[in-house]
């Protein structure tokens, strides 16, 4: 079974909290606007400047850079344009977006399928401007960048947006919690992760700290 198998089958028992979140997510109404508000003024400090004017990043447009967990390839490189995707038709479901206990932004496509759900934590921020973000049983790294785009090349008018790129990820299996220090390192605590074990024991309640230079 290849690494991107096992991490299919780690996300689905690693995101514990997620797939419990689906019960709520059924059964609240995550578009609430005031609800959504008081959030936003919740996460904005923690978010380190992972957000857009201001606005937390829509998580359905973090999801759309993703990679599928059955490629056997090293990460394809994504990048996409976040003033044309926050609200845009494409990350519609995403813009019902709601925050744990965490601090993780989620989102669930369809509260019926485990697998339409989606959320990040972001960890911290270096000093180059890439950002620490774990989501679903993997750390990816982020670069948030000013870049001048031509939308209709027969125009040729530019105009001036945000883009999002996706550098690298990390398999993160049993992941607890995590941070970027001053020195740029991840430091991030784990359990200990025995992928032979049956499903429900791969996460060995034995707890350990990596400590990786970004």
């Amino acid at each position: 079974m290849n690494q991107r198998a096992i991490a299919a089958i780690a996300a689905l028992s690693l995101t514990t909290i997620g797939i419990g979140l689906l019960k709520t997510a059924a059964s609240a109404d995550l578009g609430s606007a005031a609800q959504t508000a008081q959030s936003d003024q919740h996460l904005r400090e923690p978010m380190f400047g992972f957000t857009l004017d201001g606005e937390i990043i829509n998580p359905r447009c973090l999801d759309l850079l993703q990679t599928s967990l059955a490629e056997t390839t090293p990460i394809i490189l994504r990048s996409l344009v976040l003033e044309t995707c926050q609200t845009s038709e494409l990350a519609h479901a995403g813009q019902d977006y709601a925050i744990d206990s965490n601090g993780s932004v989620f989102y669930v496509a369809d509260p019926e399928n485990p697998r339409s759900f989606f959320g990040y934590r972001v960890l911290g921020r270096t000093e180059d401007d890439r950002f620490a973000v774990y989501h679903n049983g993997t750390i990816g790294l982020y670069q948030l960048e000013t870049a001048s785009i031509t939308f209709d090349f027969l125009d040729g008018e530019a105009e001036t947006v945000q883009v999002l790129t996706k550098l690298s990820e990390s398999f993160t299996p049993c992941f607890q919690s995590g941070r970027v220090d001053e020195r740029d390192r991840l430091i991030a605590q784990l359990e200990r992760y025995e992928p032979n074990a049956p499903r429900s024991e791969q996460c060995t309640g034995e707890i350990e700290v990596i400590q990786h230079q970004l």
